[in-house]
């Protein structure tokens, strides 16, 4: 998956991920949780990830090479191209 295809995909399905912390159902939360996973491994399957925030706040997404400098590389190419 491309840089591109991984923000468009995620432009399509990002308000899941806006309201996660006021999802109820917590395996309706691991759902989305193992998607964006998902997709993410797609674009490559060393990155990792954190998303969230307090209630009823802006949502904070972290992309990370997991402490592998190998793949920060990767992880720029990614920040670099998020949509607006």
């Amino acid at each position: 998956m491309s840089t591109n295809e991984f923000w468009e995909w995620f432009k399509h399905n990002n308000a899941g991920f806006f309201f996660l912390n006021q999802i109820d159902n917590p395996a309706e939360r691991e759902r989305l949780l193992d998607e964006f996973a998902g997709k993410l491994h797609e674009f490559c399957d060393s990155l990792y990830f954190e998303i969230g925030a307090f209630p009823d706040d802006t949502q904070e997404l972290i992309i990370t090479a997991g402490g592998n400098v190998e793949n920060y590389k990767k992880v720029e190419e990614l920040v670099r191209q998020p949509p607006k």
